[in-house]
């Protein structure tokens, strides 16, 4: 980092394939070691000025991942940077509740921990406690991602009222059948929570909360008036629900369902032509649902996959904390 005097932001993916190679051959993979210290020397003279770390691993890594960062002590030090204001964990473990709470800057706006692991496989209530507590201390977060959490109502009631800031909130449960009792929690009163007290989100993630039906996603769409991305994937949405949902918004572009097949598909056909070509419907499987639209209704329709897709460029900007920011 010596060489590189105006470093602001820090990427990095590791793929499976990189993590696995030697774990199966059965060798020890000790090509990466990531350590507070290591972190510290390499940051150098940026060390103050870095605003942005990342760091994603691929699937299934998570054991291989404790021991290459130090069981996750690696990361406590960027709590101190004074200019971060970025941070992305997806894919790692971390044998102690508090050292990932120690590794969260006060002055962050921009914070992803998803697919993360404790001791074991299963979040405890006594972890996502005390993750709650520190997150509610974070109050100038604007995004929040917890993709796989371990959230209950009492915790979005606990946690929200503290983080009026928030624009962006990704609270996707577990993807695909899970029994885990600690897994996938929220229903229907946490939804009215987050439309209590986050009636200025833009962007909201609540997939795989098997537990929360459209009635609570009624309630997100009529308090949050500036809601422009929506994904609700596996909470037993049907066509019909989708087309009555839609007439909640007048702002919605984006809209992420399990799908429709058959001749449901014309109930999306329906909606999409109600909201004026505004509002682009996907399925978790099936992709976006084209439809045949006048010209005017083509231009709005082309208008919001345009935004779409320069929101989601935006969040690897090291500036921007909210990706909807400039667009709308």
């Amino acid at each position: 980092a010596d060489h590189m005097p105006n470093l602001k932001a820090v990427q990095i993916y590791i793929g499976q394939t990189f993590i696995l190679s030697d774990h199966f051959s059965g060798r020890s993979n000790d090509r990466l070691q990531l350590s507070s210290i290591a972190l510290m020397v390499f940051f150098g003279k940026v060390l103050t000025k870095l605003e942005s770390f990342s760091l994603h691993v691929g699937d299934c890594c998570w054991d291989e991942m404790k021991k290459m960062t130090d069981n996750g002590r690696a990361f406590v030090s960027l709590a101190a940077m004074p200019s971060l204001k970025k941070f992305s964990l997806n894919g790692l473990s971390f044998d102690d509740i508090a050292v990932l709470t120690s590794s969260l800057n006060p002055n962050l706006k921009f914070l992803e921990l998803d697919y993360i692991r404790t001791i074991s496989p299963t979040w405890c209530i006594p972890e996502v406690q005390a993750l709650v507590g520190k997150l509610s201390q974070l109050t100038g977060l604007v995004s929040l991602s917890l993709s796989d959490h371990g959230l209950t109502d009492d915790d979005l009631k606990h946690m929200l009222p503290c983080l009026t800031n928030l624009r962006n909130l990704n609270i996707s449960g577990r993807f695909g059948q899970s029994y885990d009792i600690h897994h996938s929690m929220l229903t229907d009163k946490g939804l009215m929570t987050i439309s209590k007290y986050c009636p200025k989100l833009q962007s909201l993630d609540i997939s795989y909360n098997r537990k929360a039906t459209a009635r609570g996603v009624k309630a997100v769409l009529m308090k949050c008036p500036d809601l422009l991305d929506l994904e609700a994937s596996d909470l037993g949405i049907s066509a019909q629900h989708v087309a009555e949902l839609l007439k909640l918004s007048q702002k919605l572009l984006f809209f992420r369902f399990e799908g429709a097949q058959g001749h449901d598909i014309y109930l999306l056909h329906d909606a999409m032509k109600v909201s004026k070509g505004r509002t682009i419907i996907s399925g978790s499987f099936t992709g976006l649902y084209e439809v045949q639209l006048s010209p005017p209704f083509q231009r709005t329709r082309d208008e919001s996959m345009n935004k779409i897709t320069k929101a989601y460029e935006q969040v690897s900007n090291v500036h921007i904390y909210n990706k909807w920011e400039g667009l709308v």
